[in-house]
């Protein structure tokens, strides 16, 4: 025999040898991962032989496309409309990079046969990538009709929930992972970015390690330990492990872009910056990166540079859910009678923040609608600038020419440094509401400190931003000072335990338009960096702000002023703790004090 025949026959035992190994898979159900059914048909409604399937199957999986195209040709041209044809279409043009040619054939084939769960799978990868996750869910859920068992399926359909924050869902999806293949490391590690994306990190650490121990090799799950310490703001000890990653498995944009944000918080700005710049050397398109650049530039004071790269934040997971909207952007541009339509994004805080550009957006014959959750339409209703603020929980459809996130109005009126902090205050207080408000407070003579001491539970990175409650003892003994509850949400038990008297009036707050009369009639407000210490600087009303001591680029990296703000002034935590900052606050409450006395 010629050695050249020989050598083919050889090849093609080697890979019929192979095939046969995939295919016995195939009649266990799933991959040896668990994570998919493999894609060869199981008969049915096909022309072609099994044999001729796997054969192509084989040559595709070993590279060698041209024979694979040389055999295809004849099933081509025998049954063009035969599904397990297009599916082996489909999977040459994803091997030749034609992801849109291989959708359409992958299509064909689940219309040809629907109960193909790999065929499903195959374009579920693909709407994921082009990053369609409603299209995505759907070809993972007919997939799950057909192979329910495959606890891979689940997982991945668990990612798609996961990255749209719908936690409860991603949750069942791991744990039913879990369920079906109890020592699937991916679902367990996945399981953990649930628990870390709710705050309970000490669950969620406890899941990474699991999967480690599951696989030790795994390291998305020793990643994952990383950013999760540096959530804990354990900021050394997350470096250190991110480090590690970096070493053992380097090029990776979520371990790179990790080592950026975690340098950020310490407030190490080149090396920040040199890290999100590695991860756009490998990822162009990387949001993170470009966010975390953009935190840098903002941060440093260049807010053009800033603006445009926070606009990248559209295409961060957790803020998706803001932007999907039909109408054209708006850019800034003349609206010549045309609608638009701002919606309110992200936190209360920034959405009082930014609101003061609205009234910059000054085009008199333009219609400007800003859409907004209920417990801000009160307070924003007769707003400069504003024809109409619609309930964003309402259901009500805005009918508009052009859209834009609130955030974005930054880039798009060119807001520098020079135009800030704009006129202040830019948001008052409704007049009756006050009068209201001041009944209620009648005959308290004292100073009226107002005191919000907890942030937002939902925020990120929220661990160790407040001080713990029983250092605001450090206030009790600054006299003739009245404490007033401006922390929303807390109990009757929350108020005893407090190392200070609180005056809690809270249960008649309903809303923005509520607190900004009650800050209205007091002196003073004492917060940590919440929504309230934003209605107090945009109202114009002194406002001493517990920081932290984690970069920001609204309070800037040091010391005691804002330029958003001037009416805020800044106490900063400092390496021993919170204690020296609530000293100092008490210190200045007492030169109030005592000049109040003397008057």
């Amino acid at each position: 025999m010629p050695h050249n025949k020989r050598f083919q026959n050889n090849r093609y035992r080697t890979l019929l040898r192979a095939a046969k190994a995939m295919i016995f898979k195939v009649f266990r159900g799933r991959r040896a991962d668990g994570s998919a059914p493999l894609p060869f048909s199981k008969g049915g409604n096909s022309d072609i032989s099994f044999d001729a399937a796997r054969e192509v199957h084989a040559l595709i999986d070993a590279g060698d496309l041209a024979e694979a195209e040389r055999r295809i040709a004849p099933l081509a041209a025998a049954c063009p409309s035969d599904p397990d044809l297009q599916f082996l279409l489909g999977r040459l043009a994803l091997k030749k990079g034609d992801n849109r040619a291989a959708a359409e054939y992958f299509e064909n084939a689940v219309t040809l046969r629907p109960d193909w769960a790999a065929a499903h799978v195959e374009l579920a990868k693909l709407y994921t990538a082009w990053r369609e996750p409603a299209r995505a869910q759907a070809c993972y859920q007919a997939a799950l009709k057909v192979a329910p068992d495959v606890a891979g399926l689940h997982n991945n359909l668990g990612l798609i929930h996961l990255d749209q924050a719908r936690l409860p869902e991603a949750e069942h999806c791991f744990e039913r992972a879990l369920q079906l293949k109890p020592d699937f490391a991916t679902a367990k590690n996945n399981l953990g970015r649930v628990y870390r994306e709710r705050k309970q990190y000490d669950t969620a650490l406890a899941c990474f390690r699991a999967a480690l121990a599951l696989d030790p090799g795994d390291i998305h799950a020793s990643i994952n330990i990383g950013l999760t310490l540096s959530e804990l703001g354990e900021h050394e000890q997350a470096l250190a492990q991110l480090q590690t990653c970096h070493r053992v498995a380097p090029g990776r944009t979520v371990t790179i872009c990790g080592l950026g944000k975690t340098n950020f918080e310490l407030g190490r700005m080149p090396q920040a910056r040199q890290y999100f710049r590695e991860a756009l050397a490998l990822d162009a398109d990387c949001a993170d990166a470009h966010f975390g650049l953009a935190n840098v530039a903002l941060l440093q004071g260049d807010l053009a540079a800033g603006w445009e790269g926070y606009e990248w934040r559209t295409r961060m997971p957790r803020f998706a859910q803001h932007y999907s909207v039909p109408e054209p952007r708006w850019g800034g541009e003349r609206l010549n009678g045309k609608t638009l339509l701002v919606n309110a994004e992200q936190g209360y805080g920034d959405i009082l923040m930014f609101a003061r550009f609205l009234s910059r957006i000054g085009q008199p014959d333009a219609t400007v609608v800003f859409r907004c959750r209920p417990a801000l339409v009160r307070l924003l209703r007769d707003f400069p600038g504003l024809n109409r603020v619609v309930d964003a929980e309402a259901g009500e459809t805005v009918a508009a020419d052009a859209t834009i996130p609130l955030l974005s109005l930054g880039r798009a009126l060119g807001i520098g440094l020079a135009d800030l902090p704009g006129p202040i205050p830019y948001l008052r207080a409704l007049p009756g509401l006050v009068q209201t408000w001041r009944a209620k407070l009648a005959g308290d003579t004292r100073l009226r400190a107002g005191l919000a001491w907890g942030g937002n539970p939902l925020r990120r990175h929220q661990h160790g931003r407040t001080p713990p409650v029983d250092d605001y003892h450090a206030l009790a003994a600054v006299p003739g000072v009245a404490f007033y509850n401006l922390q929303p949400g807390c109990s009757a038990d929350d108020i005893a335990r407090f190392p200070l008297p609180l005056i809690d009036l809270t249960p008649g707050i309903a809303d923005f338009a509520d607190t900004a009369a009650l800050v209205a009639n007091l002196d003073l407000v004492i917060s940590v960096d919440t929504s309230v210490a934003h209605l107090c600087g945009a109202m114009g009303r002194p406002t001493w702000l517990l920081h932290s001591g984690v970069p920001d680029w609204r309070w800037e990296i040091a010391g005691a002023e804002s330029p958003w703000y001037p009416t805020v002034r800044l106490f900063r935590r400092r390496d021993g703790g919170w204690i020296q900052a609530l000293t100092a606050v008490a210190d200045a409450l007492h030169e109030i004090s005592r000049s109040r006395l003397k008057s």
